[in-house]
């Protein structure tokens, strides 16, 4: 049941959030935008590709409303959602060549274009460049929050290449997965702008449990949107995790409900030689695991939802909150 005051798309919940920040948000395109003037005029392109391809800047949107919440207004704050922006971007760079994906955002993928070498390496650019402005903040705890992350996005990609390619896979194992690959970086997010409003333990706690949980919500929806979105409202095709043979949670709950003879159809159907998406999509349906998997996302909902209940009343809190529970209505 929709909620009053919500807006029911994610898309529209994140412009009324990015209003809130947009001249810090403008400050931290200008000096990403700066990075287009690379000498090596590669690096330039690729930027320049990654700027015009319509980045949703999720991540350091929290962060900068993270510190409207808390009356930060330290200058770093730009410098540090910039960092978050190119460290978000690395992994995309080298996620599209690990998953061989040529479309992203609607747009063709850099890989596509460049080649994976290129990808790799400007990839690699992107993550020294924000650890060079982590390090011009003159803080180790910024600096030590987001080198973990980094080594935890990092492993949680290794896991994934492991594990997300096996129906054995658990929703446990699923979890963990994600909880590293895209929620530690929510989660640094918002613990940053704890970082750099100094607040005490309860707070940057909240703030980073608010941002992990957060991100949790995200992933599962995104994977959900794999099999319920259009191609024009995700900018990718649909079935893009069946076809490149990646097991997510509604495969994962359709596999765990069926009978034997089910998982043998559901096994030929995700086929490396002849994967057929909509058989696939036919026992995922049958055993509801869409709703299900949304069910799961509430639950994460819920826990984010008493994290803010630390800090005071808002605007910035109240978009915060409208922002995630307009997660399940997301389009893209």
């Amino acid at each position: 049941m929709e909620r009053m005051g919500v807006p029911n798309t994610f898309s529209s919940a994140l412009d009324d959030l990015k209003l809130l920040v947009a001249s810090e948000l403008q400050e931290m395109e200008s000096l990403i935008a700066k990075q287009r003037h690379s000498e090596v005029q590669l690096i330039a392109d690729i930027i320049q590709h990654l700027i015009l391809s319509g980045g949703k800047r999720t991540r350091p949107v929290m962060l900068l409303a993270a510190c409207g919440m808390l009356g930060c207004i330290d200058e770093r704050r730009i410098v540090v959602a910039a960092a978050i922006e190119f460290l978000h971007s690395a992994t995309l760079l080298h996620d599209d060549v690990v998953d061989k994906s040529d479309m992203r955002r609607g747009v063709e993928t850099a890989n596509s274009i460049w080649g994976n070498k290129a990808s790799i390496l400007v990839g690699d650019f992107l993550f020294a460049t924000a650890f060079q402005w982590i390090v011009s903040c003159n803080s180790i705890q910024l600096l030590s929050v987001l080198s973990n992350t980094a080594s935890i996005i990092v492993s949680g990609e290794m896991q994934q290449l492991v594990h997300s390619s096996s129906l054995d896979i658990s929703r446990t194992k699923y979890l963990e997965i994600i909880s590293s690959k895209t929620a530690a970086l929510f989660s640094a997010a918002c613990e940053s702008a704890a970082v750099l409003h100094d607040v005490g333990t309860l707070q940057r706690s909240a703030l980073r449990d608010w941002g992990f949980n957060f991100g949790i919500v995200f992933q599962i929806l995104d994977d959900i949107l794999d099999y319920t979105a259009n191609q024009n409202e995700l900018g990718k095709r649909t079935y893009n995790d069946i076809v490149s043979g990646k097991v997510t949670l509604p495969l994962i709950i359709a596999y765990e409900g069926a009978s034997e003879k089910d998982r043998i159809g559901l096994r030929g159907a995700l086929s490396r030689e002849r994967p057929d998406p909509d058989l696939a999509f036919s026992y995922i349906m049958t055993q509801n695991a869409i709703e299900k998997s949304v069910e799961l996302a509430k639950e994460y909902i819920a826990i984010a939802e008493k994290q803010l209940s630390h800090f005071p009343d808002s605007a910035y809190k109240q978009k915060l909150l409208n922002l995630l529970n307009s997660a399940v209505n997301r389009r893209f």
